[in-house]
């Protein structure tokens, strides 16, 4: 504001109309898309009046870079994304960086879109044209965005060594010591964890906390993001108070710093969710995982698969409390939204699957269960995804749903019977056995 007023009394235009651009890339950040949109869009519009082309280029590219799988409005996306390209491209200058940069957003698009191969190819092709120009913030960037999308379709090798490929690329450019490593670290403790790979998660959560704890503080927002990830290894060692106490020390300081409805505070709703589910808090969970719900609605496009493992959170709980017709109905929503958006083999349909169907069983309705489990298990069979409980369970309720209607005795029985030597490793015998 200060600057501002500065600059409107030398009636310059070029500085003027950059500060503009400053102040709506600063709401960009906010994730006020209602003023920044139209903000950045009128200074657009000024500097191509002014014919001032770079400073055009330059605001449409950060219009992009702020909006692209971020603005849950994927029509509108595409025709800002069109509009820089066309900036960009009128300025004819041979490697523009800032092309990479659209490239990148367009792979987004893709991947939101459901179109992971397509994705991936966009942004291989983001790393080779950068690598001659010895960009490296780029490529490291590119790579690190080729590796979730691989991590989202469950090709853990294949994401694991395009993380470390960025990592090793990062380090080159920022240093070994920087956060952009330490973000790395974090994604790889995190794809650890849903492989069942605690040694290693730990080992990545490790460097993760010395590298942000040396940046940025032990009470820090950067900190606070890998406690968030720590506090998923403690849940699946069956520590839930200390897995409790660190999402509470995280959401406390994503509150303090990015506001109660920026999309990775949804992020420590949904863990917050997770966390009452297990601790037999079920409207505390039911509330945590609407919170998360209406946040990613704002930001995601409406069949995003974040949005779907929400529906399929929300309808666990309801079936833990009872209310089968609502978890039918959230379970369904969720294998809607799942269904586009994941390839048809993917671990993450097996859980909505399972869901359903338990709540068909519950319901006396074991003939409508029978195709979900059978779809179910033959996703958790064949994924590299360590999930032993959720095998086990999907098992036993095709064996009940089998039983009560009479069929396939001996499969049946081997069934439950694969599912009790699992419970008794697992220490859920008592239970299982009841």
């Amino acid at each position: 504001q200060a600057v501002r007023a500065r600059t409107d009394a030398l009636a310059y235009p070029p500085l003027s109309l950059a500060i503009e651009g400053a102040a709506g890339e600063l709401a960009l950040v906010r994730r006020d898309f209602e003023a920044a949109v139209p903000r950045l869009l009128d200074v657009a519009r000024k500097a191509e009046r002014a014919r001032l082309d770079e400073l055009v280029a330059s605001v449409r590219v950060t219009l992009v870079g702020g909006t692209v799988g971020k603005w849950s409005h994927p029509e509108q996306e595409a025709w800002l994304l069109a509009d820089a390209e066309a900036a960009v491209d009128r300025l004819g200058h041979d490697h523009d960086p800032r092309a990479l940069e659209l490239t990148r957003a367009r792979a987004n698009l893709l991947e939101n879109a459901g179109d992971y191969e397509a994705a991936l190819g966009e942004l291989q092709r983001v790393g080779q044209l950068a690598r001659p120009l010895d960009d490296d913030a780029i490529v490291a960037l590119a790579t690190r965005d080729r590796a979730e999308i691989l991590r989202q379709l469950a090709r853990y090798d294949e994401a694991t060594a395009e993380f470390e490929r960025a990592r090793a690329t990062a380090g080159e450019r920022w240093g070994s010591r920087s956060p952009a490593v330490a973000d790395i670290e974090l994604e790889l403790a995190a794809l650890e964890i849903e492989r069942g790979r605690h040694e290693p998660a730990r080992t990545h959560l490790a460097r993760a906390y010395a590298i942000q704890r040396a940046v940025h503080g032990p009470e820090s927002y950067a900190v606070a993001r890998v406690q968030l990830v720590e506090a998923k290894l403690a849940m699946n060692e069956g520590e839930l108070a200390r897995a409790c106490a660190l999402v509470e020390r995280s959401l406390d300081a994503h509150l303090r710093e990015l506001g109660p409805t920026h999309e990775l505070v949804g992020d420590v709703h949904e863990a917050l969710g997770v966390l009452r589910f297990f601790d037999h808090d079920l409207d505390g969970s039911l509330d945590a995982y609407r919170r998360a719900l209406e946040i990613r609605e704002r930001t995601l496009a409406p069949d995003h698969p974040t949005l779907g493992l929400l529906h399929s959170n929300i309808g666990e709980s309801l079936a833990a409390r009872g209310d089968h017709h609502g978890a039918l109905a959230s379970y369904s929503e969720a294998l809607r939204i799942l269904g586009r958006a994941l390839p048809s083999d993917h671990p993450n349909l097996a859980l909505p699957l399972k869901g359903r169907a338990q709540s068909y069983l519950a319901l006396g309705r074991a003939r409508e269960a029978d195709d979900d489990l059978e779809r179910a298990l033959a996703r958790l069979q064949g994924s590299d995804v360590d999930e032993p409980y959720d095998l086990a369970d999907t098992r036993f309720s095709l064996a009940r749903a089998l039983a009560e209607q009479g069929r396939e005795p001996e499969r049946a029985r081997r069934l439950a019977e694969q599912a009790l030597a699992t419970f008794d490793a697992l220490g859920h015998a008592a239970p299982a056995r009841a």
